[in-house]
């Protein structure tokens, strides 16, 4: 049976990933073993939506007498599956960003339109591949719309196809009442959904990921606001980093 992390603990403790945790998708992203998908998890929690499942344990408290215990499950496996997908989803966004067009190579036949990226460039085991953008047989409509773009875009509408992989069904768009007024809003469905969220509006946002020299949390910069001395994500963490060191320099004057 594959490994699970079990939500077996019902109290919550709220948080707000969009205001705290502004590059929490790119933490998740990070993670590559069973032991970082359990700090992880016990940290922010399930990622729910489509990933938890519902367990049975059926307990035997007599010979005569047993109790249902029901909770819910994620298999880690899945975890590290959607990790790496994000992983994905930065890495070639950083190479976007990096406007190093080397970097990639097209090749358009009569069945398929390919987009290479190298590895010996990239040095990232998640992306250096060659990646089928559409094949005609399957997305005929998807594959005229590609050839008919120019080949530098094909890098972009890769992403595209795997940022709306992993956001499909997992939000949900509506009205919501903002401020007395309603409003259009977007809420995730679970943990996962506001990851994906997340990396969307970053990316849409032009938005650079730093990771904090205290902490060592992610968070996020947008380019007009960024500064070459933002080493922190927090004032609490700048003064934190400023008493250590503190205290490392008297530590080093008594000895």
């Amino acid at each position: 049976m594959p490994m699970r992390i079990a939500m077996a603990d019902l109290r919550h403790d709220r948080y707000a990933p969009f205001d705290s945790q502004t590059g929490l998708f790119h933490a998740f992203g990070a993670l590559r073993s069973e032991a970082d998908v359990i700090a992880f998890a016990n940290r922010f929690g399930p990622l729910g939506a489509d990933l938890s499942t519902a367990i049975v344990n059926v307990v035997r408290e007599e010979p005569w007498k047993t109790s249902i215990e029901p909770y819910w499950a994620e298999p880690i496996d899945l975890w590290l599956a959607e990790a790496c997908a994000m992983a994905r989803v930065v890495s070639l966004w950083e190479l976007i960003q990096a406007r190093d067009r080397s970097v990639f190579q097209v090749r358009l036949t009569r069945s398929a339109a390919r987009l290479r990226i190298k590895t010996g460039l990239t040095g990232d085991r998640h992306i250096a591949k060659d990646w089928i953008l559409a094949k005609k047989a399957e997305k005929p409509d998807l594959f005229r719309r590609i050839s008919e773009k120019d080949e530098k875009d094909w890098p972009r509408l890769l992403l595209e196809q795997w940022v709306n992989r992993g956001t499909g069904g997992r939000t949900d768009f509506g009205l919501g009442l903002s401020e007395k007024s309603l409003a259009a809003a977007q809420t995730p469905r679970g943990l996962i959904g506001a990851l994906w969220q997340q990396a969307t509006l970053a990316i849409d946002g032009h938005v650079d990921f730093l990771q904090c020299r205290q902490c060592r949390d992610w968070f996020g910069i947008s380019a007009e606001h960024a500064r070459p001395e933002k080493l922190f994500c927090s004032n609490a963490c700048r003064m934190r980093a400023y008493r250590k060191r503190k205290k490392g320099r008297k530590e080093s004057a008594l000895t």
